[in-house]
């Protein structure tokens, strides 16, 4: 006499398809909850997707070994899994592995009461203001007013070098702190340095929680966490950060937006940038991308209005831009073993002995 109901789950793994098994009707059960089920000999992590249609006899149905007692998957995620596996070729259960790559069935089991306790985002310390000239004041205004009146845009900021295009997203960031909203940075692997934490710092009074390649797995396992339980998080990271389900997400910024390394053209190929396009406006949230040289993608969608445009065309400290040549290397060959023009390395040795940069 007892009675089941049948749930349709997305396995981790070389799987594009859900499969059914029956669960006790007495327990409750919602989409995005994680689940261990039998999977031919052995027994594997899935995500709830939705109820079966009753297509199997239930006698023919495996039962789901356990409801893991964690907070669920959002489905703008379940949504944006499906849309990144169909749009780069990828099986749905591989993207499902990657959101919950800090994790296995063990750990994620035994995890929920160290969840319970996580604490919440460092209070902020002492805080330095930049005053912001008129260029920047309007660029964030704008993306301020998107966050404001909850209207998902596409900002590209696009400034000269030194225009102070950091100063200016961090005036958005710094609404989102205000209003209890989290954050999602993404940086090229090689702007992951001391320097952009230290202005972070300066800015804020506490430290970003930083995702990327060289991070333990304990604290992935922390800051993935802090991400699903709603509470407040700034996270700076590399394209794989954007594999971390968000529960309070209010803004996404790509830093650096033209640089090739948020490609990843090994093993699963796909490009973090335009990912996280499509994951802002299902989350309907603002996304800005940041660059002193905008990619062609991000020029022609600024100009067919697809994105909004924020031009930065001065450099902060008020400085002058530098002249430009071009050194014609029929005219001005190299010397032996070197790929330098004679006169650009009297140049540089120039601007060195004066303590400028290059």
């Amino acid at each position: 006499d007892t009675k089941f109901k049948i749930i349709s789950v997305l396995p981790t793994g070389p799987f594009n398809k859900t499969f059914d098994y029956i669960v006790l009707d007495s327990i409750p059960i919602k989409v995005g909850q994680l689940v261990t089920v039998p999977f031919g000999k052995q027994e594997v992590l899935a995500v709830i997707i939705g109820f079966g249609d009753g297509g199997f006899p239930l006698e023919k149905l495996k039962k789901v070994n356990k409801i893991i007692e964690f907070p669920l998957i959002p489905k703008t995620y379940i949504e944006f899994m499906g849309f990144f596996s169909d749009w780069n070729y990828i099986d749905k259960g591989i993207i499902l592995k990657l959101f919950l790559s800090p994790f296995d069935k063990k750990s994620l089991r035994n995890i929920y009461e160290k969840f319970q306790k996580l604490s919440k985002e460092e209070i902020r310390g002492e805080v330095k203001l930049k005053i912001l000239n008129s260029f920047q004041k309007e660029s964030s205004n704008k993306i301020i007013n998107s966050l404001k009146n909850k209207v998902p845009k596409c900002f590209l900021l696009d400034g000269v070098t030194g225009s102070g295009k950091t100063e200016t997203y961090f005036e958005a960031v710094d609404y989102c702190i205000r209003n209890k909203k989290q954050v999602l940075i993404l940086l090229p692997e090689i702007g992951l340095t001391s320097e952009w934490e230290i202005r972070f710092f300066e800015r804020f009074g506490f430290k970003p929680s930083v995702w990327h390649s060289g991070i333990k797995k304990s604290e992935k396992k922390r800051i993935w966490l802090k991400a699903i339980s709603t509470s407040e998080l700034v996270l700076v990271g590399a394209r794989s950060s954007l594999f971390i389900p968000f529960q309070n997400l209010g803004l996404i910024i790509v830093d650096e937006e033209h640089d090739n390394s948020f490609k990843q053209d090994s093993g699963i190929i796909y490009h973090a940038r335009d990912m996280a396009i499509y994951l802002a406006s299902k989350t309907k949230i603002p996304i800005v991308l940041s660059s002193a040289t905008p990619s062609i993608e991000s020029i022609y969608n600024s100009r067919v209005n697809k994105f909004v445009t924020l031009l930065l065309p001065n450099r902060a400290t008020g400085a002058s831009m530098p002249n430009v040549k071009i050194i014609d290397m029929k005219k001005h060959t190299t010397s032996k073993g070197s790929w330098l023009s004679d006169c650009m390395k009297l140049e540089l040795k120039k601007r060195f002995k004066n303590k400028e940069q290059s």
